[in-house]
């Protein structure tokens, strides 16, 4: 007869042993799901550009309209609100390319779809008068190239209107938003890693970030000198005489209210009703 005693020590044993207790020893990355309350959040501005180039499709960005550029800029911020980062439009302009001889010389001007596009080439199609004392962020539109998005620094991305994602449990439900979202993470000094449900994974619709990675892109928004908090906006709001500048810090301030300690993923359409549409365009 087998002793039960022994049976009893075994299961204990496998019971150790289990995914779900070896689970438990090594508790998994804790994935925050909660936006920030309003009163800790940092606000950043953000100037949208869609770069036109009738003469060279690849760059000519003429897919997205005002409100679409609102609705990405709403899930961005969805996003984001997971770092307490808010990104204040300040406005959405349309701006002729500049030097797209280059591109023209490197055979990318009526390169097939099929063709590799390199996106450093892209660059120097920025106008340089976009780039002139501006402490905030820009994210530049253009159709396509071989990558869904670039940060090259100085606070400048670019993003393709034709962006395309490998899907992911609880990702978002359309990539310009999360690319956008994933470039300005490089903006706040965040590098890629490879977690497909999180943010700066390479080519998946994961949102999600992580503690360090939060507390890394706070530190980094508080340093621009264009940064300002919460209740700094608050008082400015209040003061301002402005009509224009008195709604945009308005809705900018509705918007953070609403999302304010709200649970933000996964970032869905459904969303967009419940959150106000920031900023003005021009």
């Amino acid at each position: 007869m087998k002793n039960p005693f022994t049976s009893i020590i075994g299961i204990a044993f496998l019971t150790l042993l289990s995914p779900t207790n070896q689970a438990q020893e090594k508790p998994p990355e804790i994935e925050i799901k909660l936006a920030k309350s309003a009163d800790e959040f940092l606000i950043l501005p953000l100037k949208i550009y869609r770069l036109k180039a009738a003469d060279v499709p690849d760059v000519d960005s003429r897919q997205l309209t005002d409100p679409d550029i609102h609705r990405i800029l709403i899930k961005v911020n969805t996003v984001w609100a997971a770092a307490g980062i808010y990104w204040k439009l300040e406005s959405i302009e349309n701006v002729n390319a500049e030097n797209l001889s280059r591109l023209k010389l490197l055979g990318l001007a009526d390169a097939p779809d099929t063709q590799k596009k390199p996106h450093l080439a892209f660059r120097d199609v920025i106008p340089e008068s976009t780039r002139k004392d501006y402490p905030g962020y820009q994210v530049y539109y253009i159709h396509d190239f071989d990558v869904n998005g670039v940060y090259f620094g100085r606070r400048e991305a670019m993003v393709k209107e034709t962006a395309a994602l490998r899907p992911v449990e609880g990702g978002i439900d359309e990539p310009i938003p999360r690319v956008t979202s994933h470039e300005l993470g490089h903006g706040l000094g965040l590098p890629h890693r490879q977690d497909r449900l999180n943010l700066m994974a390479s080519g998946t619709t994961g949102t999600l970030l992580n503690t360090a990675e939060i507390a890394i892109a706070r530190e980094l928004a508080a340093k621009n000198p264009a940064c300002m908090k919460y209740n700094e906006l608050q008082k400015k709001m209040s003061l301002e005489t402005n009509p224009s500048k008195k709604k945009t810090a308005l809705d900018a301030l509705k918007a953070i209210e609403t999302i304010g300690n709200k649970s933000i993923h996964p970032v869905r359409s459904s969303m967009d009703a419940e959150i106000i549409s920031p900023g003005e365009t021009k």
